[in-house]
């Protein structure tokens, strides 16, 4: 009985609808194969309480996600040589943590952050009306105290940081169509960058992951042009 009422607070925490209809039989939708260890718990909430289905690692409110990371240092030319790779037509280098210099922008929701002087911080989800709506309602500082400031400050937040790299490089001219101005080649190449080449960075970061058998988040690729 104490599991079964436990249960349902947490089922009516994950319903939207607050009007939530207990029912125990609503244990079995779920099905004994599916719930053989007590980590399965949270997820079988959460799929009694949204029973058309969904993840709830991809539904749950999550932070922020950070912008793509850039990269500040190049390794040599001579390390692209050190080890050939086996595909014609590119190179590699490895740079430890400390050559490998990293760059990450989080712009919060794309409008970046308010931040006042007091250290608090609110991601922007309007870069208008939510910004308004904070400064007349008012924040707490990180201490749980009332702020008696007004944020002004729009800010994106950032980080450089130490880590390894593998530096991927093709070493043959990317052929640019003819119908291609001359003016227009700017906007054809940045175009490239964000298509082509991030599928190819993508391919090469998930494949890398499940080569090393880790998560995937825990490599990030970026891409650049050479000059």
């Amino acid at each position: 009985m104490g599991l079964g009422t436990n249960i349902y607070w947490r089922l009516k925490g994950h319903a939207k609808s607050k009007k939530l209809v207990w029912n125990t039989a609503s244990l079995f939708i779920i099905g004994e194969k599916n719930l053989k260890y007590l980590r399965d718990l949270e997820t079988a909430i959460v799929r009694i309480a949204k029973p058309k289905g969904s993840d709830p690692g991809l539904t749950r409110l999550r932070p922020p996600r950070a912008q793509e990371a850039r990269l500040l240092t190049s390794a040599e030319e001579s390390a692209f040589q050190e080890r050939p790779t086996n595909v014609p037509c590119t190179s590699w280098a490895y740079q430890n943590a400390k050559l490998g210099r990293m760059f990450v922008v989080n712009r919060g929701h794309k409008f970046g952050f308010l931040r006042c002087g007091c250290g608090s911080s609110v991601a922007l989800k309007d870069p208008v009306r939510h910004k308004a709506e904070i400064i007349r309602d008012g924040h707490k500082t990180p201490y749980n105290q009332l702020c008696t400031l007004k944020p002004a400050n729009t800010e994106d937040f950032a980080h450089e940081f130490r880590t390894d790299v593998l530096q991927i490089r093709i070493d043959e001219k990317i052929p640019i169509p003819k119908d291609v101005r001359v003016e227009e080649l700017g906007t054809w190449l940045d175009a490239f960058s964000r298509t082509i080449s991030r599928t190819i960075s993508e391919a090469i970061r998930i494949s890398a992951a499940r080569l090393l058998g880790i998560d995937q988040r825990e490599i990030s690729a970026t891409v650049r042009r050479r000059p």
